[in-house]
């Protein structure tokens, strides 16, 4: 957990017990799709694998809190993931309200900054996918 008491994505961890319980029969809507075509315009991200150095694991941890504290037009979500079975392996998904808004963060000199102090972490350049979001779902 952060100091302010959010959980930060490298240390959340699944709870099941504070999820809502139905009768048999009756379901949530909670976990509704979000449909992007609503505006004409597609949720845009991008996914990377990345191999972090030995012992740079709390750095990435808070490079990642450094981004999410800035002010970023169109960004929605960030979920970083640990390779169970290969250390220091990780991955990234970071996903904007479009394609513009990624593109507009892409460009930005802050997050030109950014990425530098990430690749200081990093063994080599990440291997990065970008595209459009077709489904996502939260129960939350």
């Amino acid at each position: 957990m952060s100091p302010d008491g959010r959980i930060t994505p490298l240390h959340a961890q699944l709870r099941w017990d504070h999820l809502p319980r139905y009768p048999a029969g009756l379901t949530s809507n909670c976990c509704r799709p979000i449909k992007q075509e609503k505006w004409g315009i597609a949720m845009f991200g991008t996914i990377a694998r990345m191999q972090v150095k030995k012992g740079m694991e709390r750095q990435l941890e808070e490079l990642s809190r450094k981004f999410e504290s800035r002010d970023v037009g169109g960004w929605m979500s960030t979920n970083i993931y640990r390779a169970k079975d290969q250390p220091g392996e990780y991955w990234i998904s970071i996903v904007f309200r479009d394609e513009s808004s990624h593109r507009k963060n892409a460009n930005d000199p802050i997050q030109g900054q950014w990425f530098r102090e990430l690749m200081s972490l990093l063994e080599s350049e990440p291997e990065w996918h970008d595209g459009e979001v077709v489904h996502t779902a939260h129960t939350h």
